[in-house]
Order: C-alpha cells, then sequence, then structure tokens
C-alpha cells in the first residue's frame, strides 16, 4: 500500500510502473496531475482512493493502462483532462461490472 503525502502536487511519469507489489493507493488532495505510465502495468493493483476534495486536475496518457484488478476509480469533480487512453485495457471489465468508475457530484453516479 502506498499513502502519496500532502507534500506531493504531482506524480511523475512512469512513477509506479509495472509496480507488480502495489494493491492500494491513496493520493492526498494536494496532488493535481497524475503524470502519464505512473500505473501502467500495476496487475495487482485494486483500488485508487481519491477525495472528492482533491485538486486532481490532470491524469495523463495510460496512466492507469493495464491495470487488470482495478476494481473502483472515484474521480474527482475538480477533474479537468483525463487521457482518452489513461484507462486503455481496463474498459473490457466496464462491460462486466467488475469497474466501478465515478466521476465525484452530488449523486456519485457510475459511467
Amino acid at each position: 500500500n502506498v499513502v502519496i503525502p500532502d507534500s506531493v502536487i504531482y506524480i511523475g511519469k512512469q512513477a509506479f510502473y509495472r509496480n507488480n507489489n502495489l494493491t492500494k493507493v491513496t493520493i492526498s488532495d494536494d496532488v493535481k496531475v497524475i503524470g502519464d505510465y505512473c500505473f501502467m502495468g500495476d496487475f495487482r493493483l485494486e483500488e485508487v482512493n481519491i477525495n472528492e476534495s482533491s485538486n486532481l486536475e490532470i491524469i495523463g496518457e495510460y496512466a492507469f493502462e493495464s491495470c487488470y484488478s482495478l476494481k473502483r476509480l472515484i474521480l474527482p469533480f475538480n477533474l479537468k483532462s483525463i487521457s482518452f487512453n489513461s484507462l486503455m485495457l481496463i474498459t473490457p471489465l466496464l462491460t462486466t461490472s467488475n469497474l466501478l468508475l465515478f466521476f465525484q457530484s452530488t449523486t456519485d453516479q457510475p459511467i
């Protein structure tokens, strides 16, 4: 498990690339950018926790590609940009309801 501390505002490119020991990540409210390929290939990553009050604005290219075990990802209301390919190879899971993807709002509606 990894907790990104409050002092971090940018999680760099390939920061956790192909880290097969990572199962849970908690991202602090101060993080504004999740860099390209940040969690790509983290096959055992199941949970990414981002508060609705998070300042996260950008999720880079291929950030969560091939995170086959990811079951739930909540995106904050402040999110301004998410690369269309950042969730690549997770989309088949969307059709089987193994992954719940939420945008933070007053109603928390899945997409």
